[in-house]
C-alpha cells in the first residue's frame, strides 16, 4: 500500500517526504541538565531530519538539462530555516557515490553527490551514514563515501569509515563552547555484509562494545549524539530490545539518542531518568 501511494507522490513531495514529513524535524536546547557547559550557560538549537533515501525519481527531477543537480528547487522552502540552528542532523542513507560508481535507485541506491553539497550548503552539519543501505554498493561505496565528506571540516560524519584509523576516532567539534561528539550504528546491512566489522557501525552482537565506545565520548565531551539506525520495517510499534539498548544508552552521562527507524510512524518518547535524556525517533519510506 505504501510503495503505491509512494509511487503516486510528485518527486518533489517524495523529497520532503524522504526529509521531513515522515521525520522528526524539530529544534531544543541540547545539553542535559548536569553538563558542565549548561551549568556555564551555553545553550544549543538543535535541527534534526529523517533518513535522505533518494530514489531515481527525486534525482532525476532534480537534474538540469546540462547534467548538472539542482535540489534547491524542491527542498529550499522546508530547509531554509536550517540556518537558524547551531546543530543540524540528517541520515544519509543513500551512498554519495557520484555518477563515477553510477548513479541507481532501488534496490541498491547510489546517489548524486551534489544532495550531499547542498545539504551541507543548507546548514547541515551532524550526518550519519550508518543504516541497511549503506553497504549498497561494497567497500567501493565506502571509499567514495569516506571521500566525499572528508572534503567537509566543519561536518561531523560517523558510521562507514574507509579505514580502520578512521573507524577509532569519535568525531566531535566545538560549537558556542559546547564539545560535541556524533556516533551512528545500524542494526545491519540488508544482504551484503562488510568483510571487516570496522567498516561499518553494526551493534547487533556489539552491544557491549557500542555502550564502551558512547561512556568513552562522553568522558571527552560535554554532549554525546548517538543515532541508532534500527527497528522492524512497516510496523508501528518499538520492540523490547530496542526499549532496553535505548534505556542503557540514556543512562550513560551526556548521551542523547536520535533513534531513526525503517519504514513506520512517527513516535517521539521521552524517557526520565535520575538525568533526564530527550530521545527522538526519526522514520522515512525505505
Amino acid at each position: 500500500m505504501y510503495t503505491q501511494y509512494y509511487k503516486e507522490l510528485s518527486p518533489e513531495v517524495r523529497t520532503c517526504q524522504q526529509i521531513a514529513c515522515s521525520s522528526c524535524v524539530s529544534a531544543f536546547p541540547i545539553a542535559s541538565s548536569d553538563s558542565p557547559a549548561v551549568a556555564q550557560g551555553r545553550r544549543l538549537k538543535f535541527f534534526f531530519a529523517g533518513d535522505s533515501l533518494l530514489h531515481e525519481p527525486v534525482y532525476k527531477d532534480a537534474e538540469n538539462e546540462d547534467g548538472a543537480f539542482d535540489f534547491g528547487r524542491q527542498l529550499d522552502s522546508l530547509l531554509d530555516i536550517v540556518k537558524d540552528y547551531d546543530l543540524a542532523y540528517y541520515n544519509q542513507e543513500t551512498i554519495l557515490g557520484g555518477k563515477e560508481l553510477g548513479l541507481s535507485g532501488y534496490p541498491r541506491f547510489n546517489s548524486p553527490q551534489e544532495f550531499g553539497e547542498y545539504m551541507v550548503s543548507k546548514g547541515f552539519n551532524l550526518v550519519s551514514t550508518a543504516n541497511n543501505h549503506c553497504f549498497d554498493l561494497g567497500i567501493a561505496g565506502i571509499n567514495a563515501s569516506s571521500a566525499f565528506w572528508s572534503r567537509f571540516d566543519q561536518v561531523l560524519v560517523a558510521g562507514t569509515y574507509a579505514t580502520e584509523e578512521e573507524s577509532r576516532l569519535i568525531p566531535s567539534f566545538t560549537v558556542k563552547g559546547v564539545r560535541v561528539a556524533l556516533m551512528a550504528y545500524t542494526y545491519g546491512t540488508n544482504n551484503t555484509e562488510p568483510k571487516n566489522d570496522w567498516q561499518v557501525n553494526i551493534y547487533l552482537g556489539h552491544e557491549e562494545e557500542m555502550l564502551a565506545r558512547v561512556r568513552q565520548a562522553s568522558e571527552e565531551n560535554d554532549v554525546v549524539i548517538v543515532a541508532m539506525h534500527w527497528g522492524l520495517e512497516y510496523t508501528h510499534e518499538v520492540h523490547e530490545e530496542q526499549r532496553k539498548l535505548a534505556r542503557r544508552l540514556a543512562l550513560i552521562p551526556m548521551s542523547w539518542l536520535l533513534l531513526s527507524g525503517l519504514t513506520a510512524f512517527l513516535y517521539f518518547t521521552l524517557w526520565a531518568t535520575s538525568s533526564p535524556r530527550r530521545l527522538a525517533s526519526t522514520a522515512a519510506p525505505d
